[in-house]
């Protein structure tokens, strides 16, 4: 198909167009996305300060509260903690350290449920088959920290290693199956200690894992990159014709 600007003609090729027109909508689409990713980590955002000035929701005593209605949410609880089924999220990375955060179930007080406490990171040792040594006060303990609902996890690896013990070393949080491995019946969000906290190993938790405006930058990168097909690809078909 020839297209006649004055004394420019521009020459469009079937497929090299169709080419060229796929790729130019996956950029724009991936421009899109990131678009809509920094909107949802701004609305987070908003919402985490807004929750941050409400009063403490008290799991011991309201342990059948909606995961949605509880996330992001100030939160204390009062129970025990089952220390004999720690378990340590792998791949956590602090100041270019390799370490786990350490999760355990607390059983709330007049409850048989229970609610998984992320007491904060902690650094791995030398040789990973050597697990860190976590000490769990005996008796009832009062926590207090944010309620956090696990992200939706990619399957891309089992959540647990085959043969695995006590403490087990987990690659997410699933709390369907993490209610099997201890065998009772789990909140279906986790309990991130704050800082004050006397449990409180390394807290320091960021609200989202990249800042909207990192997102906003990617997708400045994508609608670019679209633009430079589109300028270079008609540059490429247009001739100036005598």
């Amino acid at each position: 198909m020839n297209i006649q600007f004055g004394r420019f003609r521009i020459t469009l090729l079937f497929w090299p167009t169709v080419v060229a027109g796929v790729a130019l909508g996956l950029l724009l689409g991936l421009g899109t996305w990131q678009m809509q990713r920094a909107a949802e980590k701004q609305r987070v955002l908003a919402e985490h300060r807004s929750k941050a000035q409400s009063i403490a929701i008290a799991l011991h005593d309201d342990p059948r509260a909606p995961a949605d209605s509880l996330h992001l949410h100030p939160v204390t609880a009062l129970g025990t903690l089952d220390g004999e089924r720690t378990m340590l999220l792998d791949n956590r990375i602090r100041d270019s350290v390799a370490g786990y955060e350490v999760l355990v179930p607390l059983r709330l007080q007049g409850s048989d449920v229970a609610v998984l406490v992320n007491r904060g990171w902690l650094a791995r040792g030398a040789q990973r088959a050597v697990k860190p040594t976590v000490e769990h006060p005996p008796g009832e303990v009062r926590v207090v920290g944010v309620a956090v609902r696990p992200e939706r996890s990619y399957r891309f690896v089992e959540m647990l290693e085959t043969g695995s013990r006590w403490p087990h070393i987990v690659q997410f949080v699933a709390i369907d199956e993490m209610q099997t491995l201890v065998g009772y019946r789990l909140l279906p969000v986790v309990l991130r200690l704050g800082a004050d906290d006397p449990l409180a190993l390394r807290t320091g938790w960021p609200t989202v894992t990249i800042e909207p405006q990192r997102h906003y930058g990617y997708a400045v990168q994508w609608y670019g990159l679209a633009i430079a097909l589109l300028v270079t690809y008609l540059a490429a078909c247009t001739r100036r014709h005598t």
